[in-house]
């Protein structure tokens, strides 16, 4: 303290300047304080990342069997069929078992349309998630299939609508839960350049549909 008042002496009587003396400076090395960041944890989009399905709950390996589509090379769904819709365990819900077989090392997400969010639920896995919407995170497999338990759990039987989505590719099938789905080619969102893929899908549904008609007619 002796050492600073001579030193403050000195400084007025030369007519130097100094914040040292007045104690108006800020501290040397002192922190600069901000905020936390509040930003939630959300996935690409702004959304929040939909729940992932383990790929060690895979409980098989073997390529999709017959009456299943593949739908986007990605995901082998029971498009074709009505599947038997049971009562679950939970009062006032109705329970359709079938598996998910997923392409090795590919990222599918599976969703149900917000419309009909309040009456369908989708879930696979060992428990795996169980909601409206999740992800399988591109699983390995040396047979270059998996396949997950699980299933369609809807309150009434219907044709439950599903949005597929794989890489920059995204359609929307629909599976029927306890009642059969009208047929009708799949209702595809696709880039520019699937455009072609997305016209020879509806187009073939269609000549399949009318294969169907004049075979029903002999």
């Amino acid at each position: 303290m002796i050492l600073r008042a001579n030193r403050c002496l000195l400084i007025v009587i030369l007519g130097l300047p100094s914040a040292a003396c007045t104690g108006t400076g800020a501290p040397r090395g002192a922190a600069t304080v901000t905020s936390p960041s509040s930003e939630p944890n959300v996935g690409a989009g702004g959304a929040p990342s939909a729940p992932e399905v383990p790929c060690v709950d895979a409980i098989d390996h073997q390529p999709p069997r017959r009456g299943l589509e593949v739908v986007l090379d990605a995901v082998a769904l029971p498009t074709g069929l009505v599947l038997q819709a049971n009562e679950s365990s939970e009062r006032g819900w109705l329970f359709a078992k079938q598996g998910l077989v997923v392409r090795a090392d590919t990222v599918v997400d599976l969703e149900v349309p917000a419309a009909a969010a309040a009456h369908v639920r989708i879930g696979w896995g060992s428990p795996g998630p169980q909601g409206h919407r999740l992800r399988v995170p591109g699983c390995p497999s040396e047979s270059g299939w998996l396949a997950f338990a699980g299933g369609y759990t809807v309150n009434t039987p219907r044709c439950v609508p599903l949005m597929v989505r794989s890489g920059e590719r995204e359609v929307q099938v629909r599976i029927g839960v306890g009642v059969p789905c009208p047929r009708a080619p799949l209702v595809a969102q696709n880039s520019p350049a699937d455009q072609g893929t997305a016209a020879t899908v509806g187009l073939d549904t269609a000549l399949v549909g009318t294969a169907d008609a004049l075979a029903g007619g002999v």
